[in-house]
């Protein structure tokens, strides 16, 4: 695992290194939806078009569901790890008692190709996106073609060190 120190962000990653210039603002143009996580999804889509790929699919669950719908399993998993982050005051791929992210998706009913990005210090997708787009090996996993749909999550808790959590798990749904 690497992490890095990005201003006064924190970003961690699971991946190897690729690197590729990208400049994204710190805020988002208007979003008709108004939800960071979607937001994400919307500059995460805009990276890897820049870059000649095709958008990734949001996890069910990233984008509005009926009542009582599953989320997708990267969508849970995600939800999950930054809420447990925010709650526990860590920040870490792996958990207090070790389970990394290939356990916390497999826990969800995931078998295939992964990688995670984490981030923590600012409650803006922006900001989020910036920061792994800088990490050659953040920048690597959104940008990895063989990877067709997302899960976003970010999660806020006052009392933590950080406050903002992110994390973002890319496989195929």
């Amino acid at each position: 695992m690497t992490q890095r120190l990005l201003k006064s962000t924190k970003a961690a990653l699971v991946a190897g290194s690729l690197a590729l210039p990208l400049a994204l603002p710190l805020h988002a143009p208007a979003n008709p939806h108004g939800d960071a996580q979607r937001e994400a999804l919307y500059y995460t889509n805009q990276a890897r078009h820049q870059h000649g790929l095709g958008g990734l699919s949001p996890s069910a669950g990233l984008e509005p569901v009926e009542w009582g719908q599953p989320w997708g399993a990267l969508q849970q998993a995600a939800h999950n790890h930054a809420k447990d982050m925010a709650n526990r005051n860590y920040f870490s791929h792996l958990s207090p008692e070790g389970l990394g992210p290939g356990e916390r998706l497999s826990n969800e009913g995931y078998r295939g190709a992964w990688a995670e990005n984490i981030f923590c210090g600012s409650g803006s997708a922006g900001a989020a996106l910036k920061a792994w787009m800088e990490s050659d090996g953040h920048r690597a996993n959104i940008l990895r073609p063989n990877f067709s749909s997302v899960g976003i999550a970010h999660y806020y808790n006052a009392s933590s060190s950080c406050q903002h959590y992110w994390v973002m798990i890319l496989g195929n749904e």
